[in-house]
């Protein structure tokens, strides 16, 4: 009868632990990444209805037609 240690080894440890700390770092690049990508997606979304308001409802939130054009002409990974 031979003896299976159900105890990871040292070495298994310290592997685990790096594939822990790895797929940790992943998880958070990757949440990282989708609130990014949703912070650009929603700029994008503002800037074209900025760039589709008339004179009159520019006026009303404090732009002129040069700001609307100038933030709206913005990429959307610059605020």
């Amino acid at each position: 009868m031979s003896f299976i240690s159900t105890h990871p080894s040292p070495r298994q440890q310290i592997n685990n632990s790096i594939v822990s700390l790895i797929a940790e770092g992943v998880s958070h690049l990757y949440h990282q990444t989708a609130q990014e990508l949703a912070t650009w997606r929603r700029r994008s979304r503002e800037r074209a209805e900025l760039r589709g308001m008339s004179d009159l409802d520019l006026s009303d939130i404090g732009l002129s037609r040069v700001d609307a054009l100038y933030e709206s002409g913005k990429p959307v990974w610059r605020e």
